[in-house]
C-alpha cells in the first residue's frame, strides 16, 4: 500500500511521471552538493600536497634544475 501512496502522490505533484518529485530533488540537491564540496576539499587538499611536493623537489640542493630556470 505504501507504493500505492507513492505513486499518487508523484502523479499529482508532478504533470509527467518520469518527474522527480520536488522533496526528493531537494535531498538529492542537497546530497550532492555535499558531495561536491567533500570532493572540492579533498582536490584542494591534495593539490596542495601535490605543490608542496613540486616545491620540495624544486628546492632540493640535489635537483638538477628549478623549473622555469
Amino acid at each position: 500500500s505504501s507504493a500505492q501512496l507513492r505513486g499518487t502522490l508523484s502523479s499529482s505533484c508532478s504533470p509527467s511521471s518520469r518527474e522527480i518529485p520536488l522533496p526528493l530533488r531537494q535531498e538529492l540537491a542537497r546530497i550532492i552538493a555535499v558531495q561536491g564540496f567533500r570532493a572540492i576539499a579533498f582536490i584542494t587538499k591534495s593539490l596542495r600536497l601535490i605543490a608542496g611536493r613540486a616545491e620540495a623537489a624544486r628546492t632540493m640542493p640535489n635537483a638538477k634544475k628549478p623549473f622555469g630556470a
